[in-house]
């Protein structure tokens, strides 16, 4: 060992920090004179996957491995990095690898735990979440994924309980008010809101979990009906989570590449899929997680959730440094993208039933998803603007959408998506099925019996029960798609007309 205790130490804590450029220039030249110190590469490899580098994090972390066979960390690291670039099945081999050698190693029975959650194994996630609760029970991250999993098959009560521990655990844990706050209807019960209106005048509250707490209280008073209390804690919660984001929005940076999304359609590729595959798009909020439940509740269908392999792939490969290379693009195109897609589908219990993706940023990649699967059912999930805008603005998104929190940024999203979709609309060679939310929800057999029918399906009557079936819901919209259809929403965007002006005055 050539190197200073010391000096690692503070590398690793600039890594903590966020600091990811400082600590990999530091810790290069260590490394350089320490090729085979299986430590410092697992070390460099956590510096990539903080970056968002997995495939460069791989390469450390298996170089760490062969060094050490016995590096767990190193091994539960690359599972999480393989988890991270889809692969899922080589994800779970080093996971139960780890968990073979340490059966407590909590780290890796929770990542595995996760791993089930993304493939909708929702029963299998709660035994190991119940497991590693049983190993350490004083975790918090452990509590929220157990609830987060008992709501994603509608068993609120346990979910609630789950949270109610964690929050005695952790009473700051506001992560924790946040998902409550999605089962509970304060119209009834004001108990948890009076506690969460005390913890946020608390002194120890920290900025980032009064984001949670604020979005939690406007959902509350939105219950009661005062729309004004309501928009008070919209307005702060969204003001404090745009000052966090650091990603650019890249509106214009996908304005530049859209024609590469544009191609022609008039290629032969051998290597295309004949295989129906459902594909659901819109705009978050927009009413396609009730859509995937409907479809999903038929038979012959499974819903896959949103799976984003398609983005991620084509973007992987195409993107370089924010920029589309365009020598990459003929070689995707001779890919074997549509058998990849599928290999990754098989990680998840189909039963050879036809798949539902419901991957929203697919409106991007309709011309790829023509190309690799010309038997494709595309359906286009359209809500009234300012009620879709409106219902983006007052929540708090899981995944990171750095333009949903600022009215300039969204609208320009928004516009942005319309324009894409007014152009795909327009293709002659593209059978896209529009259906409008609001439509659905005043007339919902009609609808449904038409959906249904796009979809080459006979007609199935769970898909107007819906609500009754045992389905996995793993969005923000698990609380409202486990309920029969309801029309509360709708026009909602009127309580908040002189809030949003500069949001609702600009969307096309």
């Amino acid at each position: 060992m050539t190197y200073s205790k010391d000096l690692l130490e503070k590398i690793i804590n600039f890594y903590k920090l966020g600091y990811f450029d400082l600590a990999k220039n530091k810790l290069l030249p260590i490394l350089n004179k320490n090729k085979g110190d299986d430590y410092l590469l697992n070390v460099m490899g956590m510096i990539l996957q903080g970056e968002g580098k997995y495939n460069e994090s791989i390469n450390y972390f298996q170089r760490a491995i062969l060094n050490n066979k016995n590096n767990i960390p190193a091994r539960n690291n690359l599972g999480n990095s393989l988890k991270y670039t889809k692969q899922f099945q080589e994800a779970e081999t080093q996971f139960r690898k780890v968990i073979n050698s340490v059966p407590n190693y909590i780290s890796a029975i929770v990542n595995l735990a996760n791993l089930k959650v993304d493939t909708n194994k929702i029963l299998e996630a709660i035994e190991l979440f119940e497991k590693a609760k049983k190993i350490n029970d004083k975790i918090s991250i452990i509590h929220l994924n157990l609830a987060h999993a008992y709501q994603s098959v509608g068993d609120y009560d346990k979910s609630e309980s789950v949270l109610k521990e964690c929050l005695k655990l952790d009473y700051f844990n506001t992560k924790a008010d946040k998902m409550l706050s999605t089962q509970i209807n304060y119209k009834y019960n004001k108990n948890h809101l009076d506690e969460m209106i005390k913890k946020k005048n608390n002194k120890n509250l920290n900025e980032i979990s009064k984001i949670y707490l604020n979005f939690a209280i406007a959902k509350a008073f939105e219950d009661l009906k005062n729309y004004e209390k309501s928009w008070n804690f919209i307005f702060d919660g969204n003001n404090s989570k745009n000052k966090l984001i650091k990603q650019n929005t890249n509106i214009e940076m996908l304005k530049n590449d859209i024609e590469t999304y544009f191609f022609n359609f008039n290629r032969t590729n051998k290597k295309i899929s004949e295989k129906k595959i459902i594909f659901i798009i819109g705009m978050p909020r927009s009413g396609t997680t009730l859509l995937q439940n409907i479809i999903s509740s038929h038979k012959d269908a499974y819903g896959l959730g949103e799976i984003n392999f398609i983005g991620y792939k084509i973007t992987s490969q195409l993107k370089e440094k924010n920029r589309i290379n365009k020598e990459e693009f003929d070689n995707l195109i001779k890919s074997d993208l549509a058998s990849k897609y599928l290999n990754f589908c098989e990680n998840f219990d189909h039963k050879n039933k036809i798949l539902v993706d419901k991957s929203l940023d697919n409106f991007l990649y309709i011309g790829f998803i023509n190309y690799f699967f010309p038997n494709a059912k595309i359906i286009h999930c359209k809500r009234n603007p300012k009620d879709n805008c409106l219902s983006i603005f007052k929540n708090l998104f899981d995944a990171e959408l750095p333009w949903a929190y600022d009215q300039k940024k969204l609208y320009k999203y928004y516009n942005f998506y319309s324009d894409i979709m007014n152009f795909w609309s327009k293709n002659k060679k593209l059978n896209i099925f529009n259906i409008n939310y609001e439509n659905l929800v005043s007339e919902p057999e009609t609808n449904i019996r038409k959906l249904i029918n796009y979809c080459g399906l006979d007609w199935d009557d769970n898909c107007l029960n819906f609500h009754k079936q045992k389905l996995t819901i793993k969005t923000l919209s698990l609380s409202q798609a486990n309920k029969p259809i309801y029309k509360t929403s709708v026009n909602l965007s009127n309580f908040y007309e002189d809030k949003l002006d500069i949001l609702f005055n600009n969307l096309k």
